[in-house]
């Protein structure tokens, strides 16, 4: 284990990424996180939607601790 990769270290996470991102696909950056749950938002003026992606992203992190 190397440089930022420690940060995912057996902890959940949960990322809010644009459609086109692909964070974390096809590499082991995410490899040692326990578990990776991603939000996918439009790539392109997705800060139009900005109250509706922040409510989406709170009601799911008041449950994503719930989830095994």
């Amino acid at each position: 284990m190397y440089g930022n990769t420690k940060r995912w270290y057996n902890n959940k996470d949960l990322i809010v990424e644009g459609e086109k991102t692909n964070f974390g696909y096809d590499n082991d950056l995410l490899g040692t996180a326990a578990a990776v749950s991603k939000i996918i938002v439009p790539s392109k003026n997705a800060f139009s939607k900005y109250e509706q992606i922040l409510e989406l992203t709170r009601e799911t992190i008041k449950t994503y601790d719930k989830k095994t």
